[in-house]
């Protein structure tokens, strides 16, 4: 989750320090997220973006529809739980239905790119 633009190549010593393993190579980040989609479903909620970056079109282009955009702030735990329920099968229109008032328009907005990925078999969750 972010506002900013992520920075093109991860520096191995950060890597080391905020996920650990033995890394020697500095990692560009649309090789690290290809590493780890191949494992984890991978998302990056875009807040506020900052008006002098292209945020929303960097993260695009790394993660497609997997970048998706917060209006509310205060309703982050809703988007996560309702990116969640669309990855796993449900429609995003069945998802927002679940809210009321602006909070379903928020998750609709946030989520109604996202593909359904009927039969997925990745059910965890990491920080990172």
């Amino acid at each position: 989750m972010g506002d900013e633009c992520p920075h093109p190549v991860l520096a191995a010593r950060h890597i080391k320090e905020f996920c650990g393993g033995n890394v020697e190579i500095d990692i560009a980040i649309k090789d690290m997220l290809d590493t780890v989609s191949q494992s984890w479903e991978v998302f990056h909620i875009i807040v506020n973006p900052v008006p002098y970056q292209q945020v929303v079109a960097t993260w695009s282009d790394l993660l497609g529809i997997r970048a998706l955009r917060l209006e509310d702030p205060d309703l982050l735990a809703e988007v996560i739980l309702s990116a969640i329920r669309v990855n796993e099968g449900e429609t995003a229109d069945v998802v927002a239905a679940d809210w009321d008032g602006n909070t379903a328009l928020v998750i609709r907005n946030a989520v109604s790119a996202l593909e359904i990925k009927v039969g997925s078999t990745n059910n965890a969750v990491v920080r990172m």
